[in-house]
């Protein structure tokens, strides 16, 4: 797969009067790959974002009726996702286990950035030194 940077490299070689045979081995890439990279845009700008699910939802139909009120319930978002995975195992026997730890922590992730508690507001305050005491040396007696 044709990085950014091996793009960058390819492009900046041909600036400077390298064949393309030449370019394409500095970056590390085939004469093919460089014909099709050496214009338009990067491949990072390529990429489409990908909207299918590849494996079905293991906790769909337990999600709403289950998972959501116990996290409404909870304002201070002290709720794991270790604890909530253990209690649906004993509700459901053989339908979840650890190895779904991870997509729940994500789902819960998700679902605390868009429903959960408000996040504390923290603006860094900066003291740039000589600031607070600037003066133009103007005598004040005048006044």
């Amino acid at each position: 797969m044709i990085k950014d940077r091996q793009v960058r490299l390819l492009r900046q070689k041909l600036m400077k009067g390298k064949t393309q045979e030449t370019a394409a081995a500095m970056a590390g890439m085939s004469v093919r790959s460089a014909r099709k990279w050496q214009r338009g845009s990067l491949p990072s700008e390529t990429k489409q974002e990908r909207w299918w699910r590849t494996r079905p939802d293991p906790f769909d139909g337990v999600w709403e009726e289950e998972i959501e009120p116990l996290l409404r319930g909870d304002p201070t978002g002290k709720l794991k996702a270790t604890t909530i995975i253990e209690w649906l195992e004993e509700r459901h026997p053989g339908r979840f286990d650890a190895s779904q730890l991870r997509t729940l922590q994500r789902r819960l992730q998700d679902w605390r950035a868009l429903h959960g508690p408000g996040q504390e507001v923290y603006f860094p305050q900066e003291h740039p030194p000589g600031r607070e005491a600037q003066m133009d040396f103007t005598h004040g007696k005048a006044l």
